[in-house]
């Protein structure tokens, strides 16, 4: 019973070391890109494409040796089939652009989600793997 009232103290006084402030992001770095996205529509049935572009400031650069991908894809009432679980992000005017080719399976708005990972440095030689929400709406029509 000792040991695991050993672990038990343990554990508590790591949360309270995180809690207390102990754990600190970098407070003066800023997440520099922005996403940028049209919701689509589309015949029920029929494929469309929703285009995504992730954009960086001057001084920023795409990391090109990382997977950069959206995942996670899902439609909350099933509106939307996806034609692929993954889809990678390829470099396009100093972004990285995502075509989600979708299908609306129902008619009507329905909300998708996904997540960006993408990885990206900067001129300062800082270097981060960030994990973004893909939040959008594609509309079904007759």
């Amino acid at each position: 019973m000792r040991a695991g009232f050993s672990l038990a103290l343990a554990g508590a006084a790591l949360i309270t070391v995180a809690a207390a402030g102990g754990l600190r992001a970098d407070p003066g770095f800023t997440r520099p890109y922005t996403v940028n996205l049209e919701n689509v529509s589309g015949k029920v049935g029929e494929k469309t494409a929703l285009v995504a572009k992730l954009t960086l400031p001057d001084g920023y650069k795409v990391l090109d040796a990382y997977r950069n991908r959206l995942i996670q894809l899902s439609s909350y009432d099933d509106g939307v089939s996806f034609a692929a679980p993954v889809v990678l992000g390829k470099l396009k005017d100093g972004g990285l652009e995502f075509v989600l080719d979708v299908t609306p399976t129902k008619p009507g708005p329905h909300a998708i989600n996904g997540v960006f990972r993408v990885g990206y440095y900067n001129d300062g030689g800082r270097m981060d793997m960030v994990s973004l929400p893909l939040i959008a709406t594609v509309t079904g029509t007759e």
